[in-house]
C-alpha cells in the first residue's frame, strides 16, 4: 500500500479505548473533536474523529517464529470505554484489573462459583488419596497426578469453566478452565496455596497491562507456591513436567486471579520457559567396506519441549511413528530403537538406535556426513531484513557428539577446521571443535541459545549466526585411499 488514510467518526455518546496494532509506527495517529451536527435529547455532542494514516506499507508475508500473524497485521481495534445514559450522566464500562479480579472471584458463576461448588465432592476425592504425612509439595504432586489419570482435556481453550463442577466431576472431560479450575479447588481445599493464573495463548496474542478486559485472555492454569518455591502445574497434557507450562502458553506474562487487598495491585507474573530444551545426540560410526554401507551406533537424551515432542507422538502412535523424526525422512534404515524414560517425565527421554545407508563413493574416496539427520539443513531466517520480532518460545542447548573409526586402508583427506562463534550480547554461542587422530576423528558441537525473543534490530546477527551453524554442520569428511 504506498498510501492509505483511514478516518471514523465515532458516535458521540460511545467512548471507546483503541488498540492501534501492527509492525510498523502510523505516520498519523491522532483523535480530535469536531462539531458535525450531533444531537441527543436536544444536546448538541461534539463528535470524537479517530484518523490514521499510513504510508509505503508492505504486504504483510507469512514468516518463521511469529506465533500469531494477528499480532503483526497493520489493524485498529475498540473497546467500548464508557457511554452518556439516555437520562444523563456517564456510565463507566472499563474497569481495573483488580475489580475484574473481583468480579472473576465473587460475582461469576462459571469462575469463582466454580471454584467453590461441590466442597463435598471435593473433600470426599481427597480423602481417597495418601496425603497424610506428605509436605506440600508431595501433595502437589499427589493431587497433580490423580486430575491428569482420571480428567481428560477436550482441546477447548477458554478462562470460564463450561459445566457446573458435579457434572464436571461425572463426565470426567471439559475445557481448560472446567480442569484446571478443578485442580485449584483441589489445591485450596488441601490448605496448598494456589491460584489461577489468566493467559493469552501465543496464537491468540498480546495482553496489553494498561487495558483491563477479559477477552485478552484465552487460557487458565494454575501457580502453586509451596516449600520448594513458586511454579506453575497445568492438568490438561498428563506428559508435562512439573513445572512446565504447554509451549502455547509461553506469551509474556499471567494474570493472577487472587483477592487483591486495598491499596495493593493486581500482580502479573512472567511465563518464561522454566528449562531449556536440551538435545544431546551421541554417534559412533563405522564404514562397512564389504557392504559399503555407513553402520551408525546413535544415543540421544532429550529435555524440555524437544521431550515432550516425542513423548506425546509415542504416547499417540506407538514407537514407531518417531522413524522419519529420526533420520529426518531420509532413506534410512533404522534398527535395535530403545526408549527410556518415556512415562518418568522428570527424566531425560532417551533413544537408542543403529542405522545404516549407503556409503557415498567418489573414486578412490569415501564422503562422509557427520550428522545427516539433523534440522539445520537450511536456515529458515531466509530474508535479508526482517520486521517483525523472531519468536522462538523457548530456550535452547544441544550438544552433538560424533566419532568416526577411519577404515584401516584409508586416511583422512579433508575434515572441516575448528570455529567457534559467540554474541555475549544476543545470548548466543557456536562451537565446532575437530579432534583428528590416525584411527578415528572426533567432531563436537554446541549450539546455544539463550533468548527466546529476538527484535528486527537484532535479526542480521541472529541470521548470521544460523548462517554459520548450517555451513558447519553439514560439511563432509574425506576420506582417501592409501
Amino acid at each position: 500500500v504506498l498510501y492509505e488514510v483511514v478516518t471514523f467518526n465515532a458516535c458521540p455518546i460511545y467512548n471507546y479505548i483503541v488498540l492501534s496494532k501492527g509492525f510498523m509506527e502510523y505516520d498519523i495517529d491522532t483523535v480530535y473533536t469536531e462539531q458535525l451536527g450531533f444531537v441527543f435529547e436536544k444536546k448538541d455532542y461534539a463528535t470524537r474523529v479517530y484518523e490514521w494514516e499510513l504510508n509505503n506499507v508492505p504486504a504483510f508475508k507469512d514468516e518463521s517464529f511469529v506465533p500469531s500473524d494477528d499480532e503483526y497485521k497493520m489493524k485498529v481495534e475498540f473497546q467500548l470505554e464508557s457511554y452518556h445514559g439516555y437520562y444523563g450522566g456517564e456510565f463507566e464500562l472499563m474497569t481495573t484489573w483488580e475489580q475484574l479480579i473481583d468480579e472473576l472471584l465473587e460475582g461469576t458463576e462459571s469462575f469463582g462459583f466454580y471454584i467453590k461448588s461441590a466442597k463435598k465432592d471435593i473433600k470426599q476425592i481427597l480423602s481417597k488419596l495418601s496425603l497424610d504425612g506428605k509436605t506440600d509439595h508431595e501433595k502437589v504432586i499427589e493431587i497433580l497426578q490423580y486430575v491428569r489419570n482420571n480428567y481428560y482435556w477436550n482441546k477447548y481453550k477458554g478462562i470460564y469453566a463450561t459445566q457446573k463442577k458435579k457434572k464436571f466431576i461425572d463426565s470426567k472431560s471439559g475445557n481448560v478452565a472446567d480442569i484446571n479450575l478443578f485442580l485449584h479447588s483441589l489445591l485450596n481445599e488441601a490448605e496448598i496455596e494456589s491460584s489461577p493464573i489468566l493467559l493469552s495463548t501465543r496464537s491468540h496474542g498480546k495482553v496489553y497491562y494498561q487495558y483491563p478486559f477479559l477477552n485478552l485472555f484465552d487460557y487458565v492454569t494454575v501457580m502453586v507456591t509451596d516449600e520448594t518455591g513458586n511454579y506453575y502445574i497445568d492438568a490438561t497434557d498428563p506428559l508435562l513436567p512439573l513445572g512446565m507450562l504447554p509451549k502455547e502458553c509461553i506469551n509474556e506474562f499471567g494474570l493472577q486471579i487472587k483477592k487483591v487487598e486495598k491499596g495493593e495491585d493486581a500482580q502479573f507474573f512472567p511465563l518464561s520457559p522454566t528449562q531449556v530444551d536440551l538435545t544431546k545426540i551421541n554417534q559412533s560410526l563405522k564404514i562397512n567396506l564389504s557392504d559399503k554401507a555407513v553402520e551408525r551406533q546413535v544415543q540421544i537424551k532429550l529435555e524440555g519441549y524437544e521431550a515432550l515432542k516425542f513423548r506425546v507422538k509415542i504416547n499417540k502412535n506407538g514407537v514407531k511413528s518417531i522413524h522419519n523424526d529420526l533420520v529426518m525422512k531420509s532413506p534410512v534404515e533404522i534398527t535395535q530403537l530403545e526408549v527410556e524414560n518415556i512415562e518418568n517425565l522428570e527424566e531425560s527421554l532417551v533413544l537408542k538406535y543403529c542405522t545404516k545407508n549407503e556409503l557415498e563413493i567418489i573414486g578412490d574416496k569415501l564422503l562422509i556426513t557427520p550428522f545427516p539427520a539433523n534440522k539445520y539443513k537450511e536456515n529458515k531466517l531466509k530474508k535479508d531484513i526482517r520486521v517483525y520480532p523472531v519468536d522462538f518460545g523457548n530456550l535452547s542447548e544441544e550438544q552433538l557428539f560424533f566419532t568416526l573409526t577411519v577404515p584401516d586402508s584409508y586416511e583422512l583427506d579433508y575434515a572441516p577446521e575448528s570455529n567457534t562463534l559467540k554474541n555475549s550480547e544476543l545470548d548466543l554461542e557456536f562451537s565446532y571443535m575437530v579432534q583428528k587422530m590416525e584411527s578415528y576423528i572426533q567432531i563436537m558441537i554446541k549450539i546455544k541459545r539463550g533468548k527466546t525473543k529476538y527484535t528486527p534490530d537484532e535479526y542480521k546477527k541472529l541470521k548470521t549466526f544460523y548462517d554459520l551453524v548450517v555451513k558447519s554442520i553439514n560439511e563432509n569428511i574425506v576420506l582417501k585411499k592409501i
